[in-house]
């Protein structure tokens, strides 16, 4: 819960961020995020300029005052990224590129407030783990359709991915929206939640 009299704005589109913050008995309101940029610099550079981009741009014609929240999350194997795949085909490509192999997972935090334009950043972080995977084992997963929308092309909460193991950080960071961050987060910008 906000502090009184402080709404609070998501800026995104995903499913798994909503939940997330729903989770944590945050009351938000969904509004659409600023422009997807490619950004420069390290995974976790680009991570909070996306953030920041979405937090800074989000529709807030005619909202009254609070705080926006943008969120980003990346997938990256040193300082190449794998997206969200835009078809199967890539997918499948992501999917090869990442089996057998140890990935980090970014994900960027920005509040903004509205107006006014300050703006505050937590970067989370994660390693995830896939295990080995043949051409079936790829289009069992690529068939399924679970990768949509999902950067790196698999989501670990989902029943299907049991090629992928958390390493290291929270489970909640590579799903997309890290509690602990979020918490820092309140904190440093003077706000509260229940708990």
């Amino acid at each position: 819960m906000m502090r009184a009299g402080m709404r609070l704005y998501l800026a995104s589109t995903s499913p798994r961020r909503r939940a997330l913050l729903s989770a944590l008995g945050v009351d938000f309101v969904v509004v659409a995020p600023g422009p997807e940029i490619a950004g420069t610099g390290s995974p976790c550079e680009r991570a909070l300029l996306r953030a920041a981009s979405k937090a800074a741009s989000g529709d807030l014609a005619g909202r009254e005052p609070g705080i926006v929240l943008g969120v980003d999350t990346i997938v990256a194997i040193g300082d190449v990224e794998y997206d969200q795949p835009k078809d199967a085909e890539q997918a499948r490509a992501t999917l090869r590129s990442l089996q057998g192999r140890t990935h980090d997972v970014w994900t960027a935090h920005c509040l903004r407030r509205h107006p006014g334009g300050g703006i505050t950043t937590e970067l989370a972080h994660a390693r995830v783990r896939f295990a080995p995977l043949d051409d079936a084992r790829i289009e069992r997963h690529v068939g399924g359709g679970r990768w949509a929308g999902k950067a790196g092309g698999y989501g670990i909460q989902d029943e299907c991915v049991d090629f992928a193991t958390l390493v290291a950080g929270d489970l909640d960071t590579v799903i997309g929206l890290s509690r602990a961050a979020l918490d820092r987060l309140f904190e440093s910008s003077g706000l509260e939640r229940s708990p």
